[in-house]
């Protein structure tokens, strides 16, 4: 993503490193979406019932895959702090808005709440 300079720098891509997410498999993806057809058997081979949501694009990727997970039956756990957009703090509570609305406040989290959430999913 030559027009969009973040997550470049190694601190940028360490944001969350009281997790260990060195044993999950990496799915990568060049759509809107990273829902492919491989990542969505994995999540159904591996009884995935909720997913960590986070990413750049709030107001298109994020809702976009947040739907489409809970559209077959995982939820999606969105932390607001975890996700940003091109578009700014403007574009970043758009798209969290709309997660409020079709998703409910339940999915959205905020990052001092992670730690005791991912200890119930086994993160």
């Amino acid at each position: 993503m030559e027009w969009w300079p973040g997550f470049r720098e190694q601190g940028d891509r360490q944001l969350m490193q009281e997790f260990d997410f060195s044993r999950y498999p990496v799915f990568w993806h060049n759509t809107y979406s990273p829902l492919t057809a491989e990542l969505s058997v994995w999540l159904r081979e591996n009884a995935i019932r909720e997913v960590l949501v986070t990413g750049v694009e709030t107001s298109a990727s994020v809702v976009m895959f947040s739907m489409q997970l809970f559209d077959i039956g995982v939820r999606p756990v969105v932390c607001f702090e975890l996700v940003g957009d091109t578009y700014g703090d403007q574009g970043q509570k758009a798209g969290v808005s709309v997660l409020r609305k079709v998703l409910s406040e339940a999915n959205i989290m905020a990052y001092s709440r992670l730690s005791s959430w991912a200890q119930s999913t086994d993160i």
